[in-house]
């Protein structure tokens, strides 16, 4: 299965326009607390999805609660216009729909954009996982665990909510270790560096890559901000559904 299609596959697609329309309704009569966002996540807005959904006229989200001068807010939205804008609306029964569109118009009365041509939507126990093909500008910076504790770029194999992987080369692996928490390890992604800490999951599936052995390193987030979790599950959102 390609990238990614692979990552595709952890979200259900709701097919049909009937099907899409449910969803959409239901999300919209229950205005549920929606996170939508521009391409290159220059701007987040968190809003409610409660405008009325119809395929024809597509639908409406709320103006932002902490918008405190509504004019300047709409005036400067209008070069957004015509945009795509990706969504994560947060249902019952722990399932985020995520689906794109373009914007159509913006008053204060809030924000419209055109139906979406496909919906998707993923259980939120389940941290979808992004596979970084060759070429991404992500750079982790981890730490050591062995003397001296230098910081150390590592090449990013996966990403998710939850945690991520790394490569480490085998003749390096001591240390690496289960249970092992790293501190202080960073993330530079779209122009913005995260910092967090991480507990080794599993550090033994072996990868032969540039003609040397490599250990495949597993982690999951110790202490993370939840503001980087979510620009995580954004960026993995953005480039699953626009990457062909």
């Amino acid at each position: 299965m390609s990238e990614p299609d692979e990552l595709k596959s952890k979200y259900t697609r709701i097919d049909g326009a009937l099907e899409m329309r449910r969803h959409l309704s239901s999300a919209s009569e229950s205005s549920c607390f929606t996170v939508l966002w521009t391409k290159d996540q220059a701007l987040v807005l968190r809003s409610v999805f409660n405008g009325s959904y119809t395929p024809a006229r597509g639908f409406g989200i709320s103006l932002p609660d902490d918008v405190e001068d509504t004019e300047s807010f709409v005036a400067s939205l209008q070069e957004k216009i015509g945009e795509t804008w990706f969504f994560n609306i947060f249902v019952p029964n722990q399932v985020v729909l995520s689906m794109s569109c373009p914007l159509t118009s913006v008053t204060e009365k809030g924000l419209t954009f055109e139906s979406p041509k496909e919906l998707f939507q993923l259980q939120r126990r389940v941290h979808a996982r992004f596979e970084v093909p060759s070429g991404y500008d992500l750079k982790l910076g981890v730490p050591n665990p062995v003397p001296p504790k230098e910081k150390i770029f590592r090449e990013l194999v996966d990403i998710s909510a939850g945690g991520l992987s790394f490569l480490v080369p085998e003749s390096h692996i001591e240390g690496w270790i289960e249970g092992t928490v790293l501190e202080h390890v960073t993330l530079s992604i779209q122009n913005q560096k995260l910092i967090f800490s991480i507990e080794i999951r599993h550090a033994r599936r072996k990868i032969r890559k540039k003609n040397l052995d490599w250990i495949k390193v597993g982690t999951s987030f110790r202490r993370i901000r939840r503001e980087d979790q979510e620009f995580i599950e954004r960026y993995i959102m953005e480039n699953t559904f626009t990457r062909r």
